[in-house]
């Protein structure tokens, strides 16, 4: 049975084809085994093969590394100053206008992959809005993404550049802000391959191929690894922010926060409506807050049955 190697390559190569047969050259004279190279057309076939097969070795991206390291793969080389397919984000009003309060958030819609997220980091301190104040919309593909924009679904879009080349319209009829990111790409190996030592050996000489520096990674690792785990822990953080804009923040909802018996923190629509100022609810418990004993009794026990992590309840006429 005649074996094959599978070497996949970043969508911002696909006109560099000579570059990567040229590799693909050293790599069958140095181990003897027939390579499929694919070059994926833009990002989306990009995301899609990454979804349902794992080459043997990966060119990719600073963002499309962090997704493969997520699958287990393991980063050997980088290069630089190949330049990057960007994105844009897309506004149908002008980004300066964004720093009012007509809208407590602002739906922004791009592909289902957590690793964009990453994308968002750039924006902080270009976009004049806090990045609390938006909420992500995931879609399956970016003509849907495109779709809900034209329909004014969602506020915001993002973009891949390799897309907005054939959707010209959104740019022109729309404001739209470009990101920008580390433009170091790196050579990512599959330690579930069975070429995975021969690869990595082949990747410890630093070496050029028609202006292309391969080195070796470094630090770059833990970089790679850190921003990995980023989107989990940023979406977390993501949603606590939404509930706290949304609860906390609300001008026609109460919220009080207690632990056990004990009120911590009162919203300002509820401070209002029990005429209390922040400070007189310092040594308060929540039965404090009522007159009549019989509902002072209702909430002691269901604070107790909380306590037990069983769910109540109770509407207090």
């Amino acid at each position: 049975m005649e074996n094959f190697l599978t070497f996949a390559v970043c969508h911002c190569q696909k006109d560099r084809s000579l570059v990567w047969e040229e590799l693909v050259d050293g790599i069958v004279k140095k181990t003897g085994l027939k390579i499929e190279l694919k070059i994926f057309r833009d990002l989306e076939e990009e995301l899609r093969y990454l979804d349902s097969s794992l080459p043997d070795i990966y060119f990719a991206s600073f963002v499309n590394s962090c997704e493969a390291v997520n699958k287990s793969f393991v980063p050997v080389a980088k290069t630089k100053g190949l330049g990057h397919a960007n994105f844009c984000l897309i506004s149908r009003k002008d980004f300066s206008e964004f720093s009012g309060k007509e809208k407590e958030f602002f739906k922004l819609g791009l592909l289902k992959k957590r690793c964009l997220i990453n994308l968002l980091l750039v924006l902080y301190q270009e976009f004049p809005i806090s990045l609390t104040r938006i909420l992500p919309i995931f879609f399956p593909s970016q003509e849907e993404i495109k779709n809900s924009f034209l329909k004014k679904h969602i506020d915001l879009a993002l973009f891949s550049a390799d897309f907005l080349k054939t959707n010209q319209e959104i740019i022109r009829s729309n404001f739209w802000l470009p990101i920008s990111y580390h433009d170091l790409h790196f050579f990512m190996l599959n330690p579930g391959s069975p070429y995975f030592l021969w690869l990595k050996d082949f990747f410890l000489t630093p070496f050029t191929l028609k202006g292309l520096e391969v080195d070796l990674i470094s630090q770059e690792e833990q970089f790679i690894k850190t921003f990995a785990i980023l989107p989990e822990l940023l979406s977390s953080l993501w949603e606590k922010a939404l509930i706290y804009e949304t609860f906390y923040k609300s001008p026609y909802l109460g919220m009080l926060i207690y632990r056990d018996d004990q009120i911590l923190l009162a919203n300002e629509y509820a401070l209002k409506r029990l005429n209390h100022e922040p400070q007189d609810l310092e040594d308060y418990k929540m039965e404090d807050l009522f007159f009549e004993e019989k509902i002072k009794k209702l909430v002691r026990e269901n604070i107790k049955k909380k306590m037990h992590r069983r769910v109540f309840f109770h509407r207090l006429q």
